[in-house]
């Protein structure tokens, strides 16, 4: 038989279970995630002090995504008017079908008068507002492209530096999720150099806005779409600006048709990386030491925190969070440019062997 003080133990421990989210017949907490804040005491019931707080094995939902996808609309477009229009039609159906990120549109170039005509902006500031805010459907990016005509230079580090400005005010704001810039571009080396930018300034914009993958981060992914000639340095140039960014590059080539199939095709592997590779913390839990990761055959990966995303580099089989401090998300890590790291290979293993839970053991949620 318990005594008076055994019960009122056991049910302080069934309370905190409860509040936490506990399952009984799965013996897991599952983690909704999202903008809260951690239980007071009081909601806890009034713990003592001096237990220590209740630990258990949690798993880790998907962290939302936000996506600002930032399009090139300059004058180099009218020789390529069909490729502009077979990655715009599979940007969209990619968006429309991506139901649980919240995106938004800018373009550029952005026009401002001069003493003697009206010229594509240099300034970054011009570029740090979007034309289509976060939320924004597939079809009102669409009508949005539609008011705009090819015309003038590609001020292309500008317009980068400002949609990062913009992508990072939102992760800052919208933590517990991971964001994303994507430039949607035909601009090529030797030929699109407006402003005073050289590739290699654009992408250390690009590693600028990600920060090792810090608190307040955006990765920076790239749409190259190229004609029947490029340059013989624009692949190494555009993987630079994607491997700084923390993203990967895209080379889209071909008529309408093929370059609509694999725009879409990189919008399907954007998803499944922000989907597989960042999960949400509980609010409350320390930077994890490890992580496991369990298939639907209950076959298991065991990852190591690294110090942050520059840290990939020599151990792209670990993952890192955005904030030793105060953490909300884990990601795995990425290769160069996105390419062979755990990352890609977890996302690409999702699609034969099904998507794995992301376990943490013995985590205790204050």
């Amino acid at each position: 038989m318990m005594d008076e003080r055994s019960k009122a133990r056991l049910a302080i421990v069934v309370l905190v279970m409860a509040l936490a989210g506990c399952n009984p017949t799965r013996g897991a907490i599952v983690i909704d995630g999202g903008p809260t804040t951690p239980p007071t005491d009081a909601a806890m019931g009034g713990q003592d002090a001096s237990e220590p707080p209740p630990c258990t094995l949690v798993e880790l939902d998907p962290a939302p995504a936000d996506v600002l996808w930032v399009v090139d609309t300059t004058d180099s477009w009218e020789t390529r008017a069909d490729r502009y229009a077979g990655a715009v039609d599979g940007m969209i159906d990619g968006v429309d079908a991506w139901a649980d990120a919240e995106h938004a549109l800018t373009v550029f170039p952005r026009f401002v008068p001069d003493p003697e005509a009206i010229v594509a902006s240099c300034e970054t500031s011009d570029y740090e507002s979007a034309d289509v805010a976060f939320g924004a459907s597939g079809q009102s990016m669409r009508d949005e492209l539609a008011l705009h005509t090819f015309d003038g230079e590609s001020p292309l580090g500008p317009a980068l530096e400002g949609a990062i400005a913009i992508a990072r005010d939102r992760a800052a704001e919208s933590r517990w999720r991971s964001t994303h810039v994507v430039l949607v571009t035909d601009a090529s080396p030797g030929t699109d150099e407006a402003c005073d930018a050289t590739w290699e300034e654009v992408a250390d914009i690009a590693e600028a806005g990600f920060d090792d993958g810090r608190r307040g981060a955006a990765r920076v992914h790239v749409m190259s779409v190229i004609g029947s000639a490029i340059a013989p340095d624009h692949i190494e140039r555009i993987f630079d600006i994607a491997n700084g960014g923390g993203g990967y590059s895209a080379i889209v080539n071909g008529g309408r048709e093929d370059v609509e199939r694999q725009a879409r095709a990189m919008v399907q592997d954007l998803e499944d990386r922000a989907t597989v590779c960042t999960r949400m913390l509980p609010p409350g839990a320390d930077a994890p030491d490890t992580i496991t990761l369990r298939y639907p055959d209950d076959s298991t990966r065991t990852a190591t925190r690294v110090a942050d995303a520059s840290a990939c580099r020599d151990a792209a089989w670990g993952f890192y969070v955005d904030d030793l401090e105060d953490p909300t998300t884990i990601t795995l890590c990425s290769g160069p440019a996105g390419v062979g790291g755990f990352c890609e290979v977890t996302y690409v293993e999702a699609r034969t062997r099904g998507a794995p839970r992301f376990e943490l053991d013995g985590v205790c949620v204050r």
